[in-house]
């Protein structure tokens, strides 16, 4: 504080002495300088090399702020790493269940099959479908069961489904 005083005890006396328009090369410096702020108005932020990060004030460990700073610096430090957990705990599940549907996609225990809102069953996927950023989020992984089972034979030799009553369209069809 005290050399931002003295900063601006000479920077008002050297107006004072008469330091006009032409005054010599110091008052061109003083000029050009004066562009980027004088030390009057910002102090030691318009010198060259200033930091802007270093801060005004002394944080000690031994003051109430100081350790409020720290507490505040430790929460911060423990939900930071508690979402990093989270998120790899979250990232090695999708990669590990990935992995094993691949295994299961490539073993045909596994059909990537959509639901088909018309027919009201689970219908396997195209693979225009599965391209297309759209629809492949309607594509699911189920079992054959469910994909072409509607024609198997349950225990007993009934069908596994009830046929699916054929309905009256407004235009006379059957659907």
């Amino acid at each position: 504080y005290e050399t931002l005083v003295a900063e601006e005890a000479e920077a008002s006396s050297s107006t004072a002495r008469g330091g006009g328009r032409g005054a010599g090369p110091r008052r061109s410096r003083e000029r050009a300088y004066e562009t980027w702020g004088t030390r009057a108005q910002y102090g030691s932020a318009s010198r060259p090399g200033y930091n802007p990060y270093q801060g005004y004030m002394d944080f000690g460990a031994d003051t109430p702020a100081g350790e409020a700073r720290a507490r505040t610096e430790r929460r911060r430090m423990q939900w930071t790493l508690g979402c990093v957990a989270t998120f790899v705990l979250g990232l090695s599940a999708v990669t590990l269940s990935a992995r094993r549907d691949n295994r299961r996609l490539e073993s045909g225990e596994l059909v990537e099959a959509y639901f088909n809102q018309v027919t009201r069953r689970w219908e396997k996927a195209s693979p225009s479908m599965k391209r297309d950023p759209l629809l492949s989020t309607l594509v699911h992984l189920k079992s054959p069961e469910v994909v072409y089972g509607h024609g198997l034979t349950g225990s007993g030799g009934q069908p596994r489904h009830a046929p699916r009553r054929s309905a009256l369209t407004i235009d006379g069809r059957r659907a």
